[in-house]
């Protein structure tokens, strides 16, 4: 088992920076939590590494490898962490470097051959002679003003190396006895733990509004960076005994966290019997949509440029603008369009806008599987607004409900022209003159040309066949919820079901993935993901055995039964705000190719789901808006 961190834990008050590289033998199979523990904390498996390890600097000098990387495959126990140092908090080229890890050795030779082998990768020049002497201090000419100095405790077997302007013996020295005795307390501490339990995986933090002087220098979007956020972070470590991969911004400004959709609380949302799969979306209301897009299509300017400066009419004319104008302008334009074009489509088609649109539904969107069938659940705000958004749809689309009780239900039925959904054109066909309510600024819908072309493709009799195809989607009420689902039997299965179970539950305690403060949150329970993980990785091994000329029995490695490795595994996607913190994670089992893996991947598993919304959810715009696309 590898050595862990440590300088994170100890972080020096002036910090500005944190770096953490993992050890390449922890990609191979170090024990960091997870569930797969069991199986690379067998002894043939520690066996295996410790023979590539040893095998590693012979293979390094017979190749040709790279200078240092031989050494550094023997020699170092641990991470290396690097952390960025300014007095002054400001990010620039007079910064303080240190870099500390751990080794396996406690020899001072094999210190100094390791520091100068990395000083001669660096620099392009043979590795330089280091002498350390008998306090373990010693130093290296890399070119700059300052040489680069070392010090190496072989008590602890721990290394550090410091270099830049001032970096003298001194300030060394009195470093190294603050990190002996850490007070704590550093902002970037908690975030950096909470990102990565283990203190093994790849890590990076940086002080955002130490970047202030490089970004004012700027006039693209780096200029933005500083007023965005406090810190942001990036890692890809272990969470909750599982992978992820994180990206987060902290310390978020008021106004950016007043335009972001009300993040979820509680899910009060059962299903029958195991879970496969489900996604939750939260949906601005009509306030926070309008903030969200005046802020995005206004901050760009605000921000990119020294004084304000109008937008162009034309985007042609943003050539004549000074670059950080133009940018701006490009960077409004792009922004102001899709939202545009969202208007213009629901407008013809239910009469209102987005703003209104979403003051009638939301903030829950949910959608999942499990042993009843695929269901969706939709909050309602408004009831007759909602009920006057499918009036419309009957308007323009040629819908029709109808409602009915059957098996102690009352269900609801909305059916839309097949044709029409999956034909755009043939859509447009059916959307008639026809006033807008109040939500909407337009007074008339346009009307447009026949689909002549699809009608020119086929004989009559079977083009009107085709016509009176028609997709369905029924749902319940749940107030304040409507359940959807593609066919009643699945509404009738789900409510009798003998198995139902919280969906919050099995998002946070399951899956590992908590709906609270979520903006989005997909999850998937993959069967067999832990095995095919742990297949993956003895494949991993050999390849490495390969390399090295080290021959690689998997034989000796034990079974996935043996070990017990878990049936099932989990994957997620989430975008969350949880204090003043936004952050994007994905979770896997244990590699992250598992995103990406088929047939059971993250992404193909996404498209399943939106693809079932597709089928179930036929009912408001939202839902035409994908039939259309």
């Amino acid at each position: 088992m590898l050595d862990g961190v440590y300088l994170s834990a100890r972080l020096p008050r002036e910090t500005i920076g944190y770096l953490r590289l993992p050890n390449p033998w922890h990609l191979l199979g170090d024990l960091t939590g997870r569930s797969s523990d069991r199986a690379y904390g067998s002894s043939s498996w520690r066996s295996q590494l410790d023979q590539l390890r040893a095998a590693a600097p012979m293979a390094a000098r017979q190749q040709g490898w790279p200078v240092g990387l031989g050494a550094t495959l023997a020699l170092v126990d641990s991470p290396i962490e690097i952390v960025l140092l300014d007095a002054e908090g400001q990010l620039g080229s007079d910064n303080r470097v240190l870099l500390s890890t751990s080794l396996s050795t406690d020899r001072v030779a094999d210190a100094a051959r390791l520091t100068a082998e990395w000083v001669a990768w660096i620099s392009g020049t043979p590795p330089p002679p280091i002498a350390i002497d008998a306090r373990g201090y010693g130093e290296a000419d890399i070119g700059l003003g300052e040489p680069l100095r070392l010090q190496f405790q072989r008590g602890e077997q721990r290394l550090y190396l410091y270099w830049g302007e001032g970096a003298d013996l001194v300030t060394f020295s009195q470093l190294l006895a603050r990190l002996a005795q850490p007070v704590g307390g550093h902002r970037a501490q908690a975030e950096i733990e909470a990102a990565d339990e283990s203190g093994r995986g790849l890590l990076l933090w940086l002080d955002l509004a130490a970047t202030r002087p490089l970004a004012s220098q700027s006039t693209g979007a780096w200029r933005v960076l500083p007023d965005l956020a406090g810190s942001a972070l990036f890692a890809a470590g272990t969470v909750r005994g599982r992978g992820q991969l994180t990206l987060a911004l902290d310390e978020l400004p008021n106004d950016v966290l007043a335009r972001l959709p009300k993040t979820a609380g509680r899910i009060p949302v059962t299903t029958a019997g195991s879970t496969r799969w489900a996604l939750f979306a939260a949906l601005p209301d009509r306030r926070e949509w309008e903030a969200l897009r005046n802020w995005l299509e206004d901050r760009p300017s605000s921000i990119a440029t020294p004084a304000p400066t109008a937008a162009p009419a034309d985007p042609a004319d943003a050539e004549s603008l000074p670059e950080g104008a133009a940018a701006s302008a490009a960077a409004r334009q792009r922004l102001a369009n899709p939202l545009d074009q969202l208007d213009e489509w629901l407008r013809p088609l239910i009469g209102v806008n987005a703003g209104t649109l979403f003051d009638r539904i939301g903030p829950e969107l949910v959608l999942w599987r499990d042993a009843a069938g695929v269901f969706t659940a939709l909050r309602v705000r408004d009831d007759e607004g909602f009920d006057s958004l499918l009036a419309r749809l009957n308007h323009t689309l040629d819908g029709r409900r109808s409602a009915r009780r059957w098996n102690g239900l009352d269900v609801q039925e909305f059916s839309l022209p097949t044709l029409a959904i999956e034909h755009p054109q043939a859509a447009a066909n059916l959307i008639q003159q026809a006033p807008v309510d109040n939500g909407g600024e337009d007074q008339t819908a346009p009307s447009t040309p026949a689909a002549a072309e699809i009608a020119a493709a086929a004989p009559t009799g079977l083009w009107q066949s085709l016509r009176r195809i028609r997709s369905r989607a029924y749902w319940i009420e749940e107030t304040p919820f409507l359940v959807f689902a593609s066919v009643p039997q699945s509404l009738v299965d789900r409510q009798s079901s003998p198995n139902k179970s919280d969906l919050d539950h099995w998002f946070d305690q399951v899956q590992g993935s908590p709906s609270a403060g979520s903006l989005f949150l997909y999850s998937a329970s993959v069967r067999d993901l832990p095995r095919d993980s742990y297949h993956q990785m003895i494949r991993l091994l050999q390849a490495v055995g390969d390399m090295l000329e080290v021959p690689v029995d998997p034989f000796a490695f034990p079974n996935a039964d043996e070990v017990d490795l878990p049936e099932r595994g989990s994957l997620a996607l989430r975008l969350g705000v949880d204090g003043r913190r936004l952050a994007l994670t994905l979770r896997y089992q244990d590699l992250p190719s598992e995103f990406v893996g088929e047939p059971v991947g993250l992404a193909s598993g996404m498209a399943r789901a939106l693809l079932g919304t597709a089928a179930v959810t036929a009912h408001a715009e939202h839902r035409a808006r994908i039939f259309l696309l």
